[in-house]
């Protein structure tokens, strides 16, 4: 339970000291910001105020978390260091008293103005780590209406001391995960990647060239070739590696809603726009975006794209001005974009924007060799995360799964170990362990499940759907004109009938 926050000089600080200690017990980065300035703001008295850290790519102060009537539409809001009375701050190091902003030369309205809250006193002080600016903790307005004191910046500048320790504790932490996670994510590429199969080793080498090099890369090839852990590899390998990584399914976003989640919306735009909102390649900013699935992107969207790879600009839906974004594109696709541009369902521009580099990765079947490092690979990860005791794969069920021509390709091979790990436990793999399709050497189709033979009304719409899309090889929005939909209709009786949505570009 947290501790009150009324009374004296000795309460305040004893209470702020609790607070102090509560932060360094925290390794959760969000939640020790968001304790920090509830708690300034509270036992300072103040309307509102903010987190500020520094952003040390872009050199730029960025709005962590902030209180008050207009905290939520403050957030995430970026300027520069030395601008306005808290880049000062961070410029100089000291703390600072501002009774009357509107006196002050140094005081930056923007923010005011976009939030359309009303500044009128600041108490700001540096948030320091080993002498070392992190960034500016300041609060806005005493609810009584008077000024900030001596006394209020003395308690404000030692509770700030404490709290940067805490944050940079949890941001440490939180480093320290990330890292693990990369490392998870590239042993996870080695093994999934890195294989005996000569085919492997020359996709191995040209996602090595490719990290290090500032270009537009191209992932092509069969759903479940592990498109989208290249393109996290790419990244993690790349100088951006400390930077967002945002993956976007374009195949996914709702019609009418693209525009919004990928450059984001003013406050008012449309209906339920409450507040303004950065995009996805905003989001990205200094980093990488993967566009998975960019085949089944429409038309309208496609102009847009191209305007962000020549331009690096974006507009937010019901602003004006355009705002610079520094972003690299990574994109993937399981289908063939030279007969969609020929169709013209795809532009030849943005085409030839995104297929600086294109990598394709084999399917499986043309990577046997592989297959036998996989299963184990899957056999040790699945026996530890599900507690299995699986030891071997006895020769037969082997031959089978070397036999079987995987057009599901890794994703499918892992999930038929991992099913066996469920439901067999322990021992060998045999024969009568594995999926019919698998034992028979010949799946129903390319990446189908198999077909429902009965002529209801569900099993001749699933037919249908099926048979459109093999015309459409796959293309999405080509095989809801053929049947006569929107696309998300098409999407919906999709999932409904397990014909192989979910991440189709992965």
């Amino acid at each position: 339970m947290l501790p009150a926050a009324e009374g004296g000089i000795e309460r305040r600080m004893a209470t702020l000291m609790e607070v102090a200690r509560l932060l360094n017990s925290s390794r959760v980065p969000e939640e020790v910001l968001r304790l920090t300035l509830e708690w300034a703001t509270r036992v300072m008295d103040a309307e509102a105020g903010s987190v500020i850290l520094l952003d040390k790519p872009s050199d730029e102060l960025v709005i962590k978390v902030a209180t008050g009537p207009k905290g939520q539409e403050a957030q995430g809001k970026r300027f520069r260091k030395g601008e306005g009375i808290a880049g000062w701050v961070a410029e100089t190091g000291e703390p600072r008293i501002v009774p009357d902003v509107r006196r002050n030369e140094r005081f930056f309205d923007g923010i005011d103005r976009t939030t359309g809250f009303r500044t009128h006193s600041i108490l700001a002080v540096p948030l320091r780590v080993k002498d070392e600016t992190i960034g500016v903790l300041e609060v806005l307005n005493k609810r009584d209406g008077r000024c900030f004191d001596d006394e209020d910046l003395r308690l404000f500048a030692a509770f700030a001391d404490l709290a940067a320790v805490g944050i940079d504790n949890a941001g440490a932490y939180e480093e320290m995960r990330t890292e693990n996670r990369r490392l998870r994510m590239r042993l996870d590429l080695e093994r999934l990647i890195l294989g005996p199969s000569p085919a492997t080793r020359e996709v191995t080498r040209q996602i090595e060239r490719v990290a290090r090099r500032e270009v537009t890369v191209l992932l092509r090839g069969e759903t479940g070739t592990g498109k989208e852990l290249v393109a996290r590899a790419i990244h993690d390998w790349s100088p951006r590696r400390d930077r967002p990584f945002v993956t976007v399914d374009c195949g996914a976003m709702s019609e009418g809603l693209w525009e919004s989640e990928l450059f984001g919306h003013k406050r008012g735009a449309f209906t339920g726009a409450v507040q303004d909102r950065e995009g996805l390649f905003e989001a990205a900013h200094g980093g990488t975006i993967f566009l998975d699935e960019v085949g089944n992107t429409p038309l309208e969207l496609q102009v847009r794209l191209l305007r962000v790879l020549q331009e690096g600009e974006i507009r937010r839906v019901g602003e004006t001005h355009v705002r610079k974004v520094d972003v690299r594109l990574i994109a993937a696709t399981n289908q063939d974009l030279e007969r969609a541009v020929k169709e013209e369902d795809f532009r030849e521009d943005l085409f030839f924007r995104l297929n600086v580099v294109p990598i394709l990765l084999p399917p499986l079947r043309e990577r046997v060799d592989d297959i036998p490092f996989l299963v184990n690979y899957f056999i040790e990860k699945y026996n530890q995360e599900l507690v299995g005791r699986v030891e071997e794969v006895s020769s037969e069920a082997m031959q089978a799964l070397l036999t079987y021509p995987w057009p599901g390709n890794i994703r499918e091979l892992e999930n038929v170990i991992k099913r066996i790990i469920v439901l067999v436990g322990e021992g060998s793999i045999r024969p009568e362990h594995l999926p019919p399709e698998v034992r028979q050497g010949a799946p129903a189709g390319p990446g189908e499940p198999p077909p429902i033979a009965d002529n209801t009304l569900e099993g001749v719409e699933r037919a249908q759907i099926a048979r459109a899309l093999r015309e459409a090889k796959g293309n999405q929005s080509r095989a809801a004109r053929l049947l006569g939909i929107s696309r998300e209709k098409l999407r919906y009786r999709m999932r409904k009938y397990g014909l192989g949505t979910g991440r189709g570009g992965a």
